[in-house]
């Protein structure tokens, strides 16, 4: 088999990942692979994961139970070595991203300098861009990113102190990246400004200090996962309102969101996050900002479900209001003040597979991966 060939995946409705086309290695395994996440390991988050490969006919599906998935992708993981294929041969995302393969079918460049990051990014073809060092796009400055774009640190030091703009844009992969906006006046630079998007996947970031959010998503953007980041201060400028979902309550569009594995720390204040529309998923998230004023709502039109999440030492961690609606189950409010609410309301179910870690296990796990590191 030729080096260049690749074995592409697409993220259906139904939650089955499909081949793009027929591909001879899929004759050799009926296997479960789950999201490739971009930290490079072949990572297990379905509980029933549903996957069809190759020649194999539609209706014939294969379910794979948690404790059985850890040796399927083991044997799936050496098949692919065995083939010389590797995980960036498959699609990105998972989540309500879906189909995410950022900048895979373009070449990779590395960046050391605010003017040929820029460059790349807004550049109309794909691209993956690796950032080196620390890029300061200057007071106020933004880079623009285009459609079909993987922007990635080289490291645990990559940074960028400006915003990260998406503007009008689709399959975008943000990851293993610092982030801080930490210039102008409160209210008015995000790190990740995420607007009328969609299928984008922003994961193992670390966004800090950002005047205004640290990632918001509004004007109506669409499927959109945000998993295994950090979010913090070190200052408190009036403003440290975290992550905002839809900007005023006519920001109508889809937002089909998923959050999982993110964890807000020091000096979050609000919004972490705040939800104004759509079905918006949020699962084994970490929150211990003490001295906070509220973490999570579900207002306006929302329709939330918030599973295993751990709240610890928070004020008014999680709380409806308007028409916004709420399901709940397995969060856990440790040492918690305030609205800590449960709630039953009929909401969506989600179209993929995940897999929900124990609510206990939240802490250790979510601070010891979450962030660029």
């Amino acid at each position: 088999m030729c080096a260049s060939t690749r074995l592409r995946t697409r993220f259906s409705p139904t939650g089955v990942l499909q081949p793009h086309t027929a591909h001879p290695a899929a004759t050799l395994y009926p296997l479960a692979l789950n999201t490739l996440l971009s930290h490079g390991r072949i990572c297990a988050s379905t509980h029933h994961a549903r996957f069809l490969f190759g020649n194999i006919p539609p209706k014939q599906q294969y379910t794979m139970h948690t404790p059985k998935m850890k040796s399927i992708l083991l044997a799936a993981a050496t098949s692919l070595a065995a083939l010389g294929l590797s995980s960036s041969a498959f699609a990105w995302g998972n989540g309500y991203s879906g189909t995410i393969t950022g900048g895979d079918a373009g070449s990779t460049v590395t960046v050391t300098t605010a003017a040929d990051l820029k460059t790349y990014a807004s550049s109309s073809s794909a691209y993956t861009i690796v950032v080196s060092g620390t890029i300061d796009l200057g007071d106020s400055g933004r880079v623009n990113v285009a459609s079909n774009k993987t922007l990635k640190g080289a490291n645990t030091s990559a940074t960028i102190k400006g915003t990260i703009n998406l503007s009008g844009v689709t399959n975008v992969v943000i990851t293993k990246l610092n982030v801080t906006a930490n210039t102008g006046a409160a209210a008015t630079n995000d790190g990740i400004s995420v607007n009328n998007s969609t299928h984008v996947y922003i994961t193992k970031c670390s966004v800090y200090d950002c005047t205004d959010g640290n990632i918001d998503i509004c004007k109506g953007s669409d499927y959109v996962t945000v998993s295994w980041c950090k979010f913090y201060y070190t200052r408190d400028n009036g403003h440290n309102f975290s992550n905002l979902i839809g900007s005023s309550d006519t920001d109508t569009g889809g937002y089909h969101i998923t959050f999982h594995h993110n964890w807000w720390s020091t000096g979050c204040q609000q919004r972490m996050p705040a939800d104004r529309f759509g079905p918006f998923h949020l699962y084994n998230n970490y929150w211990d900002c003490a001295g906070n004023y509220y973490c999570t709502t579900s207002r306006n039109v929302s329709q939330m479900l918030a599973e295993n999440n751990y709240y610890n030492g928070v004020s008014n961690p999680l709380a409806k209001q308007d028409s916004g609606k709420l399901k709940t189950s397995g969060n856990i409010f440790n040492n918690c003040t305030g609205t800590q609410i449960t709630s039953s309301d009929s909401v969506f179910t989600p179209p993929y597979g995940y897999t929900l870690d124990a609510t206990a296990n939240v802490p250790a796990l979510v601070k010891a991966s979450a962030g660029n590191r």
